[in-house]
């Protein structure tokens, strides 16, 4: 893409963006480097998935002259490239701006980060006619975005506010209700803990994809919903391409009797560990496993030397009480979406 001309974001000649410019790139090793340095940069735009998806990666480096400020991992619509959409199972997205350098004060690396951001906005919204991504939670600064066509008749983006969880991860070898995970959860949650412990509920470790997708499956027909066309393929595609890479790890709650009751699946990147999918055993679904499952997660990732999960997403009542019942910070993203005649 050409240099990106003065941004029309604003009043005539407040910023000048004429350094900046996108330049289109593929995923592979060299993209991945870019997503792991970058603060917002999240597992889900990694090639892992980027790859598979049923979408075209559209992936772009931002050069402010030729020094590296930013990135931007979009999915084009396969049958139309000047549209973006929201890909199933990329919670995480667009926009990503180069560390700060370690000569700038708080001030100086905030004024470098607004201006990438606005020219990769300004970037994206000359190319595509219709626009959508999800940011990560740490594109704190939406005034780019926000402020596109400012005081004029031109479309402006519309950004549906979104809520996830991260949850602080401490490695701890001792008893259960002395962790600070037990400890940070709710009255209701460390009383189903307790139960799914002493009732002889135990969780391991597992490598089994499959049995996973199964689960899964079973979790959806229990709702009385059927998966969407290609689903399991992309979550076989991804859990496989994540446990090659050693991203993936799944754990497994089983009874008493040694029957499968709940499963999570969690990947990794360079920051934090994330909460991929669960399933439960819909014969089984008041037993508390789904509990147990995910503390012993916690507990194993965090022994791993992992500082942080993100529980990916609380944003509808069940999941969002059960997922905030261990405790966590509420963190904001958001689903941009910017529609031109």
């Amino acid at each position: 893409m050409a240099d990106i001309a003065t941004s029309t974001f604003y009043v005539p000649g407040f910023m000048d963006l004429s350094k900046y410019r996108l330049d289109r790139t593929e995923p592979g090793a060299a993209w991945d480097r870019v997503v792991e340095a970058a603060p917002e940069g999240t597992i889900f735009s990694l090639s892992a998935f980027v790859e598979e998806m049923d979408a075209t990666p559209a992936l772009w480096l931002c050069h402010k002259g030729n020094q590296f400020a930013g990135a931007v991992a979009l999915a084009e619509d396969p049958t139309d490239p000047r549209r973006t959409v929201l890909a199933p199972h990329i919670i995480h997205g667009g926009i990503m701006t180069a560390s700060p350098a370690a000569r700038q004060n708080p001030a100086q690396a905030l004024a470098e980060q607004f201006r990438t951001t606005a020219a990769c906005f300004a970037g994206l919204a000359e190319r595509y006619t219709e626009l959508r991504f999800a940011t990560a939670p740490a594109l704190a600064d939406l005034r780019p975005v926000l402020w596109h066509n400012y005081g004029g008749d031109g479309p402006k983006p519309v950004l549906d506010l979104r809520y996830t969880s991260y949850l602080p991860l401490t490695p701890e070898a001792t008893e259960m209700e002395q962790t600070a995970l037990y400890q940070g959860c709710n009255k209701s949650r460390r009383q189903a803990l307790r139960y799914a412990r002493d009732s002889g509920i135990t969780v391991l470790a597992s490598t089994d994809i499959d049995v996973f997708l199964d689960l899964y499956a079973r979790t959806f027909a229990r709702q009385g919903l059927e998966m969407a066309a290609g689903e399991a393929d992309f979550l076989r595609r991804v859990c496989t391409r994540l446990a090659g890479e050693g991203r993936l790890r799944i754990f497994a709650a089983l009874t008493p009797e040694g029957d499968l009751g709940s499963i999570v699946v969690f990947g990794l990147d360079a920051k934090r560990a994330y909460y991929l999918y669960g399933a439960n055993e819909p014969e089984l679904r008041n037993d508390h496993c789904g509990s147990m499952a995910l503390f012993h997660a916690l507990q194993a990732l965090a022994q791993e030397g992992v500082a942080e999960a993100d529980l990916e997403g609380v944003n509808s009542p069940k999941r969002g009480y059960f997922k905030l019942s261990f405790g966590g910070d509420l963190r904001a993203y958001y689903r941009v979406s910017l529609v031109q005649g």
